[in-house]
């Protein structure tokens, strides 16, 4: 039975953005990561996973599945930027949620554990790499990735100040309040099996 847990932070954040932002605004956010929380689930099910719990906080969504493959835990991963990105074909119609949904889905996108692209990462390390191999490629590419984009924060923040500078505080806050889910049992892969339970 799906289990879905609303936290206290989820509550907090969306009254912190019903203080700073339009009502509008709010609104095309919401859609936004609802739409993006839905690719992800239809590719879930489409991949023949089952949805356990959903996990709702200030950080975001955490939706908790069944195991799949290395493969599969990819194309479930993409989903939610490529659906984020897709609603670029509502501008039109909804601009704000537009704009919304392709903020989401490139943040989503950055190649660091636990946001999509992170996991995207990881899945084809995981192709290419034998399991133990693969496991510390993809440490080693969490370093130098995480090290480019503080590299390029800092010399983006001469141009336009203290804008980069909050960029990259937001990127590494949620990497490092998720730094202890990444390093659990069930994120390795066991070296005669590439089945986990999948958090997305």
């Amino acid at each position: 039975m799906l289990s879905v847990q609303v936290t206290a932070g989820a509550l907090i954040f969306l009254a912190i953005l019903l203080l700073i932002l339009p009502l509008q605004w709010v609104l095309a956010v919401l859609v936004a990561a609802i739409f993006h929380e839905l690719c992800h689930g239809v590719a879930v099910l489409l991949c023949g996973g089952c949805i356990k719990s959903i996990i709702i906080s200030g950080r975001g969504a955490v939706m908790e599945s069944t195991p799949l493959s290395v493969g599969k835990e990819s194309i479930c991963a993409l989903a939610g930027p490529v659906g984020s990105l897709l609603l670029l074909l509502l501008a039109r119609w909804m601009p704000r949620t537009a704009i919304c949904g392709v903020i989401h889905g490139l943040y989503n996108l950055l190649p660091l554990f636990p946001l999509d692209g992170g996991r995207i990462l990881r899945g084809l390390i995981h192709g290419i790499f034998s399991p133990p191999l693969a496991e510390r490629v993809f440490l080693w590419s969490q370093r130098v990735i995480a090290f480019l984009i503080v590299m390029g924060c800092a010399l983006l923040s001469f141009r336009v100040g203290l804008v980069a500078v909050i960029a990259l505080i937001l990127v590494f806050w949620r990497r490092w309040r998720e730094n202890t889910l990444a390093k659990r049992a069930i994120w390795r892969y066991n070296r005669e099996s590439t089945t986990k339970e999948v958090r997305l």
